[in-house]
């Protein structure tokens, strides 16, 4: 069965920088389970996947746009660590 528009799908990946360092993975852990269409993951990844099938193993490169958008310094704040309770040091 191929990947389409509200089919469940389970996949395992590992997120990586642009220098190839790792971000996050599954690896180890069950796999990431989301409903293909239904904006639970990024754009640029949930297009990438459509009419891929089991066992199918390919990179996606996920621009910002596509992603969680452009890095804006505007939007970044800045909060005490004591308001991170059981945190002593970000």
């Amino acid at each position: 069965m191929k990947i389409a528009d509200k089919t469940v799908v389970q996949m395992h990946y590992t997120l990586t920088s642009d220098e190839g360092a790792v971000i996050d993975s599954s690896e180890g852990r069950e796999p990431l389970q989301y409903i293909q269409g239904a904006h639970m993951i990024v754009v640029g990844l949930e297009n990438a996947m459509v009419g891929h099938e089991v066992g199918d193993k390919f990179d996606v490169k996920v621009i910002p746009a596509e992603g969680y958008g452009e890095y804006d310094e505007r939007m970044t704040q800045e909060v005490p660590v004591d308001v991170f309770q059981g945190v002593d040091k970000v």
